[in-house]
């Protein structure tokens, strides 16, 4: 399980090809930390997730261009993955992770803290 890493050039070489994909996602799969309270979970997210998701449940071909650590692809993609959508990844020392701080009292309000760098517009 997994997505296909592959170095910068041959991602580029793919999606500038036609690939019979109606939809294609270029950007951010996150790990995200939510918080609130004292109880944690981590999930998947990020702009290039949740634009993936719903044109394919609607029947759509839709192929995702990202970056990330090896390590966090099977955690990170498993959703994507059980939905045939076909993910490409550019292989990077760490992942984009953001925590989201949520109070019990007040759900509507959150503190963000990002934790890594983005990728680079030349990846």
């Amino acid at each position: 399980m997994g997505g296909k890493h592959r170095d910068a050039r041959a991602v580029r070489k793919r999606v500038l090809r036609p690939s019979g994909d109606d939809v294609c996602a270029v950007g951010h799969i996150t790990r995200d930390r939510i918080r609130i309270g004292n109880e944690v979970r981590e999930q998947p997210g990020g702009a290039a997730d949740y634009l993936s998701l719903a044109p394919r449940r609607f029947g759509r071909n839709v192929a995702v261009v990202t970056k990330m650590a090896r390590a966090d692809e099977s955690f990170l993609l498993s959703e994507l993955k059980a939905e045939s959508i076909d993910v490409s990844c550019i292989r990077s020392a760490t992942t984009t992770t953001f925590e989201n701080v949520y109070s019990k009292l007040n759900l509507d309000r959150r503190v963000q803290k990002a934790g890594s760098v983005p990728p680079r517009i030349e990846d």
